[in-house]
């Protein structure tokens, strides 16, 4: 029987075949002209397979987008930046992003244990996040650090009980989750967790700093070093401070220099007593640039993608990696 596909979807099928069979998504043409991403070959006009927030892309679409381009010597490395929690209207994703990701060889994600992430739910992190001992939150932070939880929780509508079994850094992670669903925000609009659904079973994935890492340095911290997250996060969950609008608003834009602002100010709005100190926080970003060094070098192309505030600064992973000798290019 003679197939009544168009000419033009083969030929698309076939001048994207090497790095489609490789990746195991292929770029078509539907009957509309439409650019369209899928798990199977071109000639089943079909996107089911994909996340639907991935699947269909608008040829006309020509906003900036937050992603970088690295090289040096044999390693080939894409960073995306991802938030925690994303909206409707950020997708779909620009045509070089998923060119990007469909040509890449293999997908990492590093998992931010942070605002948005619905992981801070499950019960072994609950458990890590708790006091056993008969203690309670107001015994291990300062009286007025307590009142402003017991203030925003109230604008937030958080039990006071919930907070009140919870160290200061879980309880950090329960007032951000609860003031990005009050703003409207969704975590599983994350730009992070649809490309981990659109490579499922396609490409391998590979997680950085595994969450119970992170959960580890936390514990790891002593009573004022996690009051001073806290301390940082009620600032972010502020709503008059409106820091996940703005994160969004840039990342919307493609604007690096915005996101880094974004971050610097919810920072240096705390007394330095209040603030983290620089080493831990920018540790991570150290451990997470080394890995994708480390990575790269057996000459696959990479496809990472990692929280937008850790990539962008004069800390951030970007700047590791060029100190490490890469050349980067925002594309």
């Amino acid at each position: 029987m003679i197939s009544k596909t168009p000419l033009r979807i083969l030929l698309v099928s076939l001048a994207v075949a090497p790095g489609a069979i490789l990746a195991g998504v292929h770029k078509c043409m539907d009957e509309n002209n439409n650019v369209v991403y899928q798990d199977k070959p071109c000639q089943e006009l079909t996107s089911a397979g994909l996340s639907p927030a991935l699947s269909r892309l608008n040829p006309e679409e020509n906003r900036p987008h937050l992603l970088w381009k690295l090289g040096a010597e044999k390693k080939t490395i894409y960073l995306m930046a991802s938030l925690g929690y994303g909206t409707a209207d950020m997708y779909p994703l620009p045509e070089a992003v998923m060119d990007a990701f469909t040509g890449s060889n293999v997908l990492v994600v590093a998992n931010e244990l942070d605002a948005g992430s619905e992981v801070a739910s499950q019960p072994t992190i609950i458990a890590k996040g708790g006091y056993s001992d008969g203690t309670v939150l107001r015994d291990h932070v300062k009286p007025a650090t307590w009142q402003k939880v017991l203030n925003l929780a109230k604008t937030l509508e958080v039990g006071e009980e919930t907070l009140s079994a919870q160290r200061p850094w879980m309880a950090a992670l329960t007032l951000k989750n609860a003031a990005l669903k009050q703003a409207g925000y969704d975590e599983k609009l994350s730009v992070g967790k649809n490309f981990i659904k659109a490579a499922d079973t396609l490409k391998p994935i590979v997680e950085l700093d595994p969450l119970d890492d992170q959960v580890k340095r936390f514990e790891g911290m002593e009573d004022a070093e996690q009051e001073q997250f806290l301390l940082e996060a009620l600032r972010e969950a502020d709503n008059k401070n409106e820091y996940f609008k703005s994160l969004a608003e840039a990342w919307k834009k493609g604007d690096a220099d915005s996101v880094g602002l974004a971050v610097r100010r919810a920072v240096d709005t705390l007394p330095a007593s209040q603030k983290l100190p620089e080493q831990w926080l920018t540790s991570r970003n150290e451990g997470i640039a080394n890995k994708i060094d480390e990575m790269a070098a057996d000459g696959r192309t990479y496809f990472v993608v990692v929280d937008a505030k850790r990539l962008v600064g004069e800390k951030g992973i970007i700047a590791e990696l060029l100190a490490k000798g890469f050349k980067a290019t925002q594309l």
